[in-house]
């Protein structure tokens, strides 16, 4: 089974139903990290509540498995006021994770927005850094910049640079 799947994928416009069935199977497949894409268009709408209600169910969901979730809040798409408001509704809701970007939006992983998550989230809250991540340096600047865990397609890449 996979180690970690990835649920409202790319754009995050899943009824969120769909998004608690998803995440129960694959949890009873015995995945245990969680990936969310977090509801922007709900957050932008102004339904904060909803969004806060989405957090706790994924939560308790994933909780009850020993599992992690990783929000994806695909930063591109928020300024920093609503950037700021996102991590801490997700801290507030005890998420493991925040993560900046799908890969798929208008803004990948740079050492700015990894620094901003960290400035906006409490230590508990880890970061990892997505999104247009191509070289080894690349990835030691996010980490230094705060990120915990780098997201890339060019993992083997990364390391066999190191090790040659």
């Amino acid at each position: 089974s996979a180690s970690c799947v990835v649920v409202r994928y790319p754009r995050g416009v899943s009824a969120f139903e769909a998004v608690y069935q998803e995440v129960d199977t694959v949890l009873g497949h015995g995945v245990r990290e969680i990936d969310a894409v977090f509801p922007i268009s709900a957050w932008k709408s102004g339904d904060f509540s909803a969004c806060e209600n989405w957090l706790k169910e994924l939560l308790e969901r994933v909780i009850c498995c020993d599992g992690l979730l990783k929000v994806i809040l695909e930063t591109g798409y928020l300024n920093d006021a609503e950037l700021k408001e996102t991590c801490s509704l997700c801290a507030d809701a005890g998420v493991h994770f925040v993560k900046n970007s799908t890969g798929m939006g208008p803004q990948g992983a740079d050492a700015a927005i990894i620094r901003k998550l960290r400035g906006f989230l409490p230590g508990s809250v880890r970061i990892k850094a997505s999104g247009g991540i191509k070289s080894q340096g690349q990835a030691l600047e996010l980490i230094a910049a705060g990120a915990n865990r780098i997201g890339t397609s060019r993992a083997s890449e990364l390391i066999l640079n190191q090790l040659t």
